[in-house]
């Protein structure tokens, strides 16, 4: 930033890895005294819908087990498991009190809209990790359950269970009272939030003056 290498973003648990807004932000203000800008994090979201929830916990069992078991975990931490005929996570309000019960271990808090989806929030810029598996497979077969995005967690006969995993990442805004440059050295966690700028080039704002530029698109930031 401004011709300034920025140090690497301290890899962390709970969904605070290195690629994640409030870990770049962190990184990124270390350092403001030197190149002038000042990041913030903004918050990660992500949706469940109304009509995924609705159609998630469906299990298909291949294997005829009748025991299949589906395991939600969030940031690393469990929030819930389903067992196949005894599915107890039935109503929206369910699956949110379970996540909001994990909230200061997982920095992800759920509520329901309007419309009846549910919004996952980690309000400190955190990565929502979402992480779905099926296990407890006996007959060496492809058994699933449909998750919460309305994917199929599908089991590895070999190991007898199978794993699907989502990432949400927050927004990282720049302020400062001058030009902003911004350089993709092509670095793969850079890489994921300056989704706009080739790698090794630089994007530099047209103003004298600039409020902010959201980084994780380079939102406007020609035109600011």
């Amino acid at each position: 930033i401004n011709g300034i290498a920025i140090g690497a973003a301290t890899d962390a648990g709970n969904g605070l890895g290195a690629g994640s807004a409030a870990q770049i932000a962190d990184a990124i203000n270390q350092l403001t005294g030197t190149h002038g800008v000042t990041a913030t994090a903004g918050a990660a979201t992500a949706t469940i819908t109304a009509a995924n929830f609705g159609s998630a916990l469906t299990f298909n069992d291949v294997g005829n087990d009748s025991t299949l078991q589906y395991t939600l975990q969030i940031n690393g931490t469990q929030i819930a498991t389903q067992t196949e005929g005894a599915v107890t996570i039935t109503a929206q309000s369910d699956l949110i009190s379970l996540i909001n019960s994990q909230a200061s271990t997982t920095g992800v808090t759920a509520t329901l809209q309007s419309n009846n989806d549910i919004q996952l929030t980690a309000a400190d810029g955190r990565n929502i990790e979402f992480a779905e598996m099926v296990s407890n497979a006996s007959g060496g077969a492809n058994d699933q359950v449909r998750g919460y995005f309305g994917d199929m967690v599908t089991e590895n006969p070999a190991l007898l269970y199978g794993v699907s995993g989502r990432s949400f990442k927050g927004s990282v805004t720049l302020a400062a009272n001058s030009q902003i440059a911004v350089s993709d050295l092509n670095d793969s966690d850079s890489e994921a939030f300056f989704t706009q700028i080739s790698n090794n080039n630089t994007q530099t704002t047209n103003a004298a003056a600039i409020a902010s530029s959201n980084v994780l698109t380079v939102n406007d930031s020609n035109n600011s």
